[in-house]
């Protein structure tokens, strides 16, 4: 499809999985496992300002 589209599509994703994380509780994002779990929407946002 078009890049905008592709663009759309990684945001959606990316502020779902943000979202998501951010319902969960405070303390489990403290924790490492929360550091993980933040790892993969992180790299996601780092890809999406390399491919800008």
């Amino acid at each position: 499809g078009h890049p905008e589209n592709v663009r759309v599509e990684i945001w959606f994703q990316l502020s779902s999985e943000l979202v998501d994380a951010a319902r969960g509780s405070g303390d489990a994002i403290r924790k490492k496992e929360g550091l993980i779990e933040w790892q993969r929407p992180i790299e996601l946002l780092h890809i999406f300002v390399i491919h800008e």
